[in-house]
C-alpha cells in the first residue's frame, strides 16, 4: 500500500475525530512503539475502546485492518545500525579473484539503489506538501535552519542558497557545531527548517521542541513522518534515505532541496534573480578586496 503520512492524516482529521478516536490517537503518537506489538484487543484495552473500535479507526486513516497498520509501524520504526556495524555487515567488497570486477559490481549496487529511492520520490510526491513547504519559507519573517551529521548536507545548501536569494537566513548548526541559543528571538513569524536522519540528533530535537514553544512554524526533512520528531512539527516530507554502504544516502535529499529551491525562485523570478545578482556581485567585490 501507499506510503501514508499517518501524523498528517491525524493532524487534519484532529477536528472530526469522535472522542474515542481522540484518545486513541493521543495514545497512538505517545507509545506508537508499544502499539506496533499489540494486537487490537491489547491496544483498546490500553485506552478503554473495544477492538472494534481499534479496527474502524484504523480504517478510518488508510489501513485496510490492524494487522496492516502494525506492519506499517514497524517499517517506519527500522533499527537503524550504528556505521561500525552497517561496515561490518557489507560484504559485497570483499576482494575476488577479478578485484575491479568486483568494485565495479558493488559501485553499481550503490547507484541502482539510489536510482530507485530517486524513482520513488518522483512517482510518490506530494506535490502539495512542497506547495505548502515553499510557502512557508517564502512568507517566513526569519527562516532558521538546523541539521547535524549527515542532515547537515542539506541545510548547508539551503543556508548557501536562501541567503543568495536575499531572505533573512540564521544558521543554528554550520560545519559541524550548533548554538540553539541563536533562537532566542524567534516568534511566531518565523520558520525552523530542520532536517534529520538515522542515527536522529537530540540537539535538533530540542530546536523543534524550542520552536513550537516559541510558536513558530517548523518544517522537518526526515527519513520517516511516524516519529516523536515528526509529531513536533507542522510540515514533515519523508524521504528514502537507505543505501547498501554504512552511511546515508544524500542523493534524495538533495534533489529535494533543488526542487524547493527553484519552486522558490519561481514564486518571484525577478526579484530573486536581482538578489542573486548583488549578493554575487558583493562576495566577489568582498574577495576582491581581501
Amino acid at each position: 500500500m501507499e506510503n501514508l503520512n499517518i501524523l498528517d492524516k491525524l493532524r487534519d482529521q484532529k477536528n472530526l475525530l469522535t472522542k474515542s478516536q481522540k484518545i486513541i490517537s493521543q495514545y497512538l503518537l505517545q507509545h506508537h512503539e508499544e502499539v506496533a506489538m499489540m494486537s487490537a484487543v491489547e491496544f483498546g484495552e490500553k485506552v478503554n475502546v473495544s477492538d472494534a473500535t481499534i479496527s474502524r479507526f484504523v480504517r478510518s486513516i488508510g489501513f485496510n485492518n490492524f494487522y496492516e497498520f502494525k506492519n506499517y509501524l514497524r517499517e517506519q520504526m527500522k533499527n537503524f545500525d550504528s556505521p561500525y556495524k552497517r561496515v561490518v555487515k557489507l560484504t559485497d567488497m570483499t576482494v575476488k579473484e577479478d578485484e575491479h570486477a568486483t568494485t565495479k559490481e558493488f559501485l553499481i549496487k550503490i547507484g541502482t539503489k539510489d536510482l530507485q529511492n530517486l524513482t520513488h520520490l518522483m512517482e510518490n510526491f506530494d506535490i502539495h506538501l512542497l506547495e505548502r513547504a515553499v510557502h512557508a519559507i517564502y512568507h517566513a519573517r526569519t527562516i532558521y535552519l538546523m541539521g547535524l551529521g549527515s542532515s547537515s548536507a542539506l541545510i548547508d545548501f539551503f543556508i548557501l542558497h536562501l541567503r543568495r536569494m536575499g531572505f533573512r537566513v540564521i544558521s543554528i548548526s554550520e560545519g559541524g557545531a550548533y548554538n540553539i541559543e541563536k533562537m532566542i528571538s524567534m516568534g511566531e513569524s518565523d520558520l525552523l527548517i530542520a532536517t534529520t536522519f538515522p542515527r536522529y540528533s537530540k540537539a535538533t530535537y530540542d530546536a523543534i521542541i524550542y520552536a513550537k514553544k516559541k510558536q513558530a512554524m517548523v518544517l522537518t526533512i526526515m527519513d520517516s513522518n511516524f516519529s516523536a520528531i515528526s509529531s513536533y512539527s507542522d510540515i514533515v516530507i519523508p524521504l528514502e534515505i537507505d543505501n547498501v554502504t554504512f552511511f546515508n544516502s544524500l542523493v534524495v535529499p538533495m534533489a529535494l532541496g533543488n526542487w524547493i529551491i527553484m519552486m522558490l525562485l519561481a514564486k518571484d523570478r525577478e526579484r530573486i534573480q536581482e538578489n542573486i545578482r548583488e549578493n554575487i556581485n558583493n562576495t566577489v567585490l568582498l574577495n576582491t578586496k581581501i
